[in-house]
């Protein structure tokens, strides 16, 4: 499989299938990260969402996303739903957050290294 070549990525048992599906959620992670828009249509379009990135659902998947203030869940139990997405018809994403501006005090020397780009903040808002 060629991620390069902008193939979805399909539900299947192989290593390929694997680490391009762990390369597509990847990039939606940090694309709702860094872009609130995306966000956004991950909460509200997130088949749209993940499709655009690559990672396409059959249309009888049930797909769930899961949005974990702890960032508990880690890739195995991410590819893990995947691999069962087909035979349960459910598919959970599971997407860590980082922190709010509501529950967290950013010191003056992190906005200071934030500012500089050598350090990147996620902010998000609150929907």
């Amino acid at each position: 499989m060629n991620l390069s070549s902008g193939e979805p990525v399909a539900i299947n048992s192989t290593a390929d299938g694997y680490l391009a599906f762990i390369a597509c959620y990847n990039s939606v992670v940090a694309a709702a990260c860094s872009d609130w828009r995306k966000e956004v249509r991950l909460r509200r379009s997130p088949r749209e969402l993940l499709e655009e990135y690559g990672i396409r659902l059959p249309q009888h998947v049930e797909l769930e996303v899961v949005w974990d203030p702890c960032g508990d869940e880690n890739v195995e139990a991410q590819v893990r739903s995947w691999k069962l997405a087909a035979a349960t018809g459910r598919f959970t994403l599971f997407v860590p957050i980082q922190g709010s501006l509501d529950t967290r005090v950013i010191e003056e020397e992190e906005l200071d290294i934030a500012v500089a780009g050598v350090k990147q903040l996620c902010i998000r808002s609150l929907i």
